[in-house]
């Protein structure tokens, strides 16, 4: 009895294994679970803010003097000063050679000019030059009377001289002209312009020397 119970627990065993091993394929497998993860992302910080635009200065513009308008008073008139006398007042100026004439001859008269100022005329011994007028003077008509075309020339001009420091003559204009060209030329250049003074001028006297010249036929 004690052996046919022991078969019987074997053949259950058996038994039981079998069907485990042979019956079994008929049911389906154990179905897999799949865990899910969530994993929490973290987004990433948004960028800082720009910085603020610096602040722009105001440039003040300057302020625009506004013009002043200011009345102008009528420009009062000067009276009339009452004339003095011009010989006492006229300033330096042109030196007249109004001595007399010398030489023998009567064509030519050679004249101070018109109105002379006491600083160029009044006679050979009238100013302050008087004594070089009278020089210049007689140089001047010989000068002329040397010359041929001049000679036997009829004409009223007033002539203006100018001399450096030697007494050498580098400058004549002549007021008006003679109404011969050729003849001006000739004074100008040929006969007045090479001329040199028997005496330098006075440092201190004025230029031009001034004479009128009266050229005429004999009656």
């Amino acid at each position: 009895m004690r052996y046919g119970a022991a078969l019987v627990v074997i053949a259950l065993l058996f038994g039981g294994a079998g069907y485990w091993l042979f019956g079994g394929d008929d049911l389906p497998p154990p179905r897999q679970v799949r865990e899910i993860t969530i994993v929490n992302i973290t987004p990433p910080p948004p960028p800082p803010p720009p910085p603020p635009p610096p602040e722009q200065k105001m440039i003040e513009q300057p302020k625009m003097a506004e013009p002043e308008f200011k009345e102008e008073k009528p420009i009062e008139k000067p009276q009339d000063e009452p004339v003095k006398d011009a010989k006492n007042d006229e300033p330096p100026g042109p030196l007249s050679l109004d001595a007399q004439a010398t030489g023998p001859g009567d064509l030519f008269n050679l004249g101070g000019k018109p109105g002379g100022s006491p600083y160029g005329g009044g006679g050979g011994g009238g100013s302050r030059w008087g004594w070089y007028a009278s020089m210049v003077q007689a140089q001047i008509e010989s000068a002329l009377r040397a010359n041929n075309r001049t000679r036997r020339a009829v004409m009223e001009v007033q002539i203006r001289l100018w001399a450096d420091s030697t007494g050498r003559i580098n400058r004549v204009q002549l007021v008006p002209s003679t109404g011969d060209a050729e003849l001006d030329t000739l004074i100008r250049n040929d006969i007045l312009g090479s001329l040199t003074l028997r005496e330098p001028p006075p440092k201190d006297m004025p230029m031009p020397m001034v004479t009128r010249v009266t050229a005429r036929r004999p009656s």
